[in-house]
């Protein structure tokens, strides 16, 4: 454990992270393996439940638990060869799904199989043109939630081998690294399925109790986590939240302010001004006087708020993230059940655009005030959502071609599109989360990681996973929902 702890604290010590694109092609692997796994779940003869199982944990979890340890130094080229091999299948699937569209209709005079690209392009366009996409429990909202809780519950226990890359701990001060990337990724994934409470909703106290009712799970499970590792001993490095805070407790106070403030403005798209707004104030307040006092080493930490000083002043940085998100959980979100593949290309464009907008500013932000996990600033804000969406446009993407697929061989598109494992993970993310943590502590409390090779890192890594899948699949298909509130 002391072994543990001392490895810990150096490379945290002296961890300076890396680039914000090389994080985000750290992350989008696990969207193109999502899509192997749709594949091969489409054309398996044996669709039962355990074999399906099985099949997506091995494509997407060795990759995701390779790509962020001993492969992470060679992502490029990994991202690189999971596009050669998917881009061809993605064409020769589509251009079936013409030939069959083609020779159904009847309008082809010569060998369907022959169909040139003009006609493999006119048939998918053909089918596209009746085609509906469910709209009201979006699968491309799954996949990215369920993505986020898989890649943090990887790298919670793997940040403990010497396996994982020192620049993907979270970094001391300021900089960019997959270990920083969690926090705000998880209040997105809160986020984006929040609703808009209507303007004047809190003046019952009513609501207001069923709001603090919302949050208590994370108030709970903060105190008790602080607790606990108080009584253990057990490490926590206190320039993360603080000496008393944690990431519950962070989610927690986010949900509350964030959904209190998004019940005073009366529209929807109001949303994005208050943002905006709590976002400049923030980072006035850091440039002013309180980025330096959060980041002094010499000021002492003998009360509650110097103490937890990184949790606290981060708070109004993650509200802003949090109303930003649930912006854009407005745009996703339909009135109808399902919408026209056009009217899903043009969300999936706006999206593009806000991607195309926000890369360039994220690089003008970092260059003006830096990336800051610790302090919550502008330039973290504004790289979460470059981060969140562009995943969102290549999971609308895919999500759209899978429909098509689906289409075609006459599947439904919810049992064969979305993976199993995603789904069970989504339908309980915040057990899943708890989980995770808790054997995480298991694990360290049992095993000195940082003497581990890397082979019995691996195999930890694979049965740490292989549990935490296993335990939601099994809620997940005798519909048992775990809620704490």
């Amino acid at each position: 454990m002391v072994e543990n702890i001392t490895l810990y604290d150096q490379i945290e010590k002296d961890a300076e992270g890396t680039s914000a694109a090389y994080v985000f092609a750290l992350i989008v692997p696990n969207l193109l393996t999502m899509l192997l796994t749709f594949l091969l779940n489409l054309h398996s003869r044996v669709p039962g439940t355990v074999s399906r199982f099985l099949t997506e944990f091995i494509v997407l979890f060795y990759t995701i638990v390779f790509n962020v340890t001993i492969l992470s130094d060679f992502i490029v080229e990994v991202l690189c060869l999971l596009v050669l091999l998917t881009v061809p299948l993605v064409l020769v699937n589509l251009h079936k799904c013409a030939v069959a569209h083609d020779t159904q209709c009847g309008s082809s005079g010569h060998d369907d199989r022959l169909l040139d690209c003009k006609g493999t392009f006119r048939g998918i366009h053909s089918i596209t043109s009746n085609l509906e996409i469910p709209a009201q429990q979006p699968g491309y909202v799954t996949v990215i939630r369920s993505m986020i809780f898989l890649v943090t519950a990887v790298c919670i226990l793997a940040v403990d081998f010497k396996i994982f890359p020192g620049y993907s701990f979270k970094t001391e001060t300021y900089g960019c690294s997959l270990m920083d990337v969690g926090i705000g990724l998880f209040v997105c994934s809160t986020a984006i399925v929040a609703k808009k409470p209507p303007a004047g909703y809190f003046r019952s106290r009513r609501n207001l109790f069923r709001l603090f009712v919302g949050i208590s799970p994370y108030i709970v499970l903060g105190v008790g986590r602080a607790l606990v590792i108080e009584q253990l001993d057990y490490h926590q490095g206190v320039t993360e939240y603080g000496k008393n805070w944690n990431a519950f407790l962070t989610l927690g106070a986010t949900k509350l302010f964030a959904t209190l403030l998004a019940g005073t403005v009366p529209r929807e798209q109001h949303l994005l001004y208050v943002a905006v707004l709590i976002l400049g104030l923030h980072e006035a307040g850091l440039q002013y006087k309180v980025a330096g006092y959060v980041m002094s080493p010499t000021i002492p930490r003998d009360n509650f708020l110097a103490a937890n000083r990184e949790g606290i002043v981060s708070i109004p940085g993650f509200v802003g993230l949090y109303l930003s998100v649930m912006y854009i959980g407005t745009l996703i979100s339909s009135a109808s059940k399902t919408i026209t593949a056009k009217e899903f290309l043009r969300k999936a464009s706006v999206f593009a655009l806000m991607s195309a907008s926000l890369w360039p500013m994220c690089l003008q932000v970092n260059a003006m005030f830096a990336i800051s996990r610790r302090i919550c600033n502008l330039g973290y804000v504004v790289w979460i959502l470059a981060i969140l969406v562009s995943l969102i446009v290549f999971s609308m993407l895919i999500e759209l071609f899978c429909t098509i697929l689906c289409h075609c061989k006459a599947k439904d598109r919810s049992e064969s599109y979305v993976p199993l494992i995603m789904r069970s993970i989504n339908y309980n993310g915040l057990f899943f989360f708890l989980l995770a943590n808790v054997l995480t502590g298991m694990v360290n409390m049992t095993i000195a990681t940082s003497k581990t090779d890397t082979l019995h890192s691996l195999w930890i890594l694979m049965i740490y996973m292989l549990i935490n899948c296993l335990v939601v699949t099994i809620l997940y298909k005798i519909q048992i929902k775990i809620k704490f509130w």
